[in-house]
């Protein structure tokens, strides 16, 4: 049976603009199912979000909204939110 390696479900990334006192929206609704076994290639031109959906793979950034599961583990929490804990570190 194949495994989830991979699971964003309604992933969205903004970034605050300091400049301009706004967000920029680099990722919105983005759903992505990734079976043991499979291989994924992400295209696409500059600025379209590529780099910024690896960095939310890699647990690099935390995403403004939406669910990223790698191996079981939702990524963008703390560990006391991925165990159910009221506070870090409880």
């Amino acid at each position: 049976m194949a495994q989830t390696k991979l699971q964003a479900t309604g992933l969205r990334m903004e970034y605050y603009q300091p400049r301009t006192g706004g967000r920029l929206l680099a990722l919105d609704n983005v759903n992505l199912t990734v079976e043991d076994g499979e291989f994924v290639s992400i295209v696409g031109p500059s600025g379209c979000g590529k780099t910024t959906f690896i960095n939310l793979c890699d647990g690099l950034l935390k995403p403004t909204a939406g669910n990223l599961v790698k191996r079981d583990v939702r990524l963008g929490m703390s560990k006391s939110q991925q165990y159910g804990r009221g506070r870090a570190g409880a």
